[in-house]
This record gives structure tokens, sequence and C-alpha cells, in this order.
């Protein structure tokens, strides 16, 4: 059982959007995945990750920008 997991976090949030882009067995295992969780209590609630089509491009800012202040640490 899984409701040692859960205990006290019940509640999952699922980003729809993040699923159309995945591939037919990614998405298979996602949903039986999830739906047993549900199965031991879990409750499902649909959100929106605003950002998240943005993600690879803050990762990219960050590191330059973590990368530059590294070097003038080193200067």
């Amino acid at each position: 059982s899984v409701d040692q997991y859960l205990s006290g976090k019940k509640v999952i949030g699922v980003p729809e959007s993040e699923w159309r882009d995945a591939s037919d067995p990614v998405q298979r295992a996602g949903r039986a995945a999830l739906s047993a969780l549900e199965n031991e209590g879990a409750r499902l609630v649909p959100i929106e990750l605003a950002l998240a089509k943005h993600a690879s491009a803050i990762g990219v800012v960050v590191i330059a920008a973590s990368v530059l202040r590294f070097r003038k640490r080193l200067e």
C-alpha cells in the first residue's frame, strides 16, 4: 500500500498540458500510476503550470548567470 507515502498528502496536482506532449507509452504508464494513487485515496486535481513551457529557457539564463558570477570570482 502506498498509503504510508500519502499520509497528509492526499491531493496530487496533475498538469494536463504536460501529458499532451508525452508519448503514448509514457501517457499510459503515467495514467496507470495516477489511477493507482487515486485508488489508494489520493485526490487528483488538474493544475496549470503557466511557466512550464519556458522552463528550459529559464534554466539556460540561470546557468549563464551562475557561470558569469563564478568567472568574476576567479578574476
